[in-house]
């Protein structure tokens, strides 16, 4: 099993391995590789996809168990589970990674609700894919992958793997090609370690002494073409059902995508469901390349080739100006998110004067309380000290009145009518 160690990484293998990530840098890759790609089963090197390779070739052939029903096993190829997949390819550039949002929402097993973490790549809009080979069992139901027209043939004798049908979605071949190399060829004009010479090339290449690719459309369509043919004649040799999707047509048709999706689907998704998930993921404003080719193409006295394939100049031309918009886009949104921030400092600003003025009123307001609490407390203590000296007083007389009635007691004349007062039943 693979593990996140980037010391096995090789970010050369890893970048030209997959297209996806061919834009990224070392460093990138690196990142890619740690947080997302060992879980998602990439390869990290060539030893690592030689040795996958060979072992998948070399397996020995096993006998399907049989599915006890009763018992609720599954089926079994020797002692490995049979996993069913639902696989999802096509032309390339034909929305299969809006499938793949898609079809979560309707509720299936896919690498989206397996990693709710990912998200496909902001220019490019593609990712969330999984490699159907090797140890596979932790895949979702659902995959997706550019290179099925690479291993098509051993996947489908894998006798512990069941293809329960394959969704191709397809878009014009031109634009799908020129999609292609116009995101090559931004990535290209974004990378400033290369010359502006450079940029403009139609050939290029990344290994020392290894091959040369092209950025033509034509030599890119005839790639997508041949790969297209590979998976579908083996999908009729073995009598794999298909189900073939128009691309764009199942962006702007939700009605459409579900009545061609409803033998996947099943009683297992209702059409509201489908219909609902649709209109919250579909994004018609994302399908570029043939308005875009068009407005080019009006705008200069363009001379395609015979076949119908854009220029070189064409598409760099929509590279520009993809990203010219991109970039204005960009600088609006920035605009209109200083605007929010203005008005917010706005608001915080009113509200602390408000606030400040409160706090004012709240000290004036204590200051007068506190002077009547500091009168209160004056006038309390002059009552007090005024009592105290009533009964001091008091208590002054008292002393007074009892010494005199001690002196009375021992003078002459009280004890002179002593007899009288004990006649009269007195002391």
């Amino acid at each position: 099993m693979q593990t996140s160690n980037n010391d096995n990484l090789d970010p050369d293998f890893y970048r030209a391995f997959y297209p996806d990530l061919a834009n990224m840098s070392a460093e990138q890759a690196k990142h890619h590789y740690r947080e997302h790609g060992f879980r998602e089963g990439r390869y990290p090197n060539k030893a690592t996809y030689l040795r996958t390779m060979t072992d998948i070739v070399s397996a020995d052939p096993v006998t399907p168990g049989a599915l006890d029903t009763e018992q609720g096993s599954i089926p079994r190829a020797g002692d490995r589970p049979v996993r069913h997949h639902l696989l999802l390819g096509g032309t390339g550039r034909a929305g299969t990674t809006f499938m793949v949002q898609y079809l979560t929402a309707c509720g299936l097993d896919t690498h989206s609700s397996r990693h709710p973490e990912s998200h496909p790549e902001e220019h490019a809009n593609a990712g969330l894919e999984d490699m159907p080979i090797g140890d596979g069992a932790n895949l979702p139901y659902l995959i997706k992958t550019p290179w099925l027209y690479e291993f098509i043939d051993r996947l489908i004798v894998q006798e512990d793997v069941v293809i329960d049908a394959v969704i191709i979605t397809m878009r014009d071949i031109v634009e799908a090609a020129t999609s292609r190399v116009t995101l090559e060829m931004r990535a290209r004009l974004g990378n400033d370690a290369l010359a502006e010479e450079h940029t403009r090339w139609e050939t290029w290449g990344t290994t020392p002494g290894g091959l040369v690719y092209s950025l033509s459309p034509v030599d890119q369509a005839r790639i997508l073409a041949l790969g297209f043919h590979q998976v579908i004649h083996e999908l009729v040799k073995h009598d794999i059902p298909i189900v073939f999707l128009d691309f764009p047509r199942f962006i702007e048709d939700g009605d459409y995508l579900y009545n061609q999706l409803k033998t996947v689907l099943g009683d297992g998704v209702s059409r509201e469901t489908a219909l609902a998930a649709h209109r919250s993921l579909a994004r018609v404003d994302l399908v570029r390349v043939g308005a875009e080719l068009a407005g080019v193409a009006s705008s200069q006295n363009h001379v395609a080739t015979p076949i119908g394939f854009p220029s070189h100049a064409t598409i760099d031309r929509t590279t520009l100006f993809r990203e010219l918009k991109r970039a204005k886009s960009a600088a609006e949104s920035a605009v209109n998110h200083g605007r929010a921030l203005e008005e917010a400092l706005r608001r915080d600003r009113e509200t602390n004067i408000a606030l400040t003025n409160e706090i004012l009123s709240l000290h004036a307001k204590l200051d007068s309380q506190r002077k009547v609490v500091e009168t209160v407390q004056h006038d309390r203590e002059k009552d007090a000290e005024l009592q105290r000296r009533i009964v001091n007083d008091l208590s002054d007389r008292l002393d007074a009145s009892n010494d005199q009635l001690v002196m009375v007691e021992r003078s002459f004349a009280w004890r002179a009518v002593a007899a009288i007062r004990r006649l009269l039943g007195r002391k």
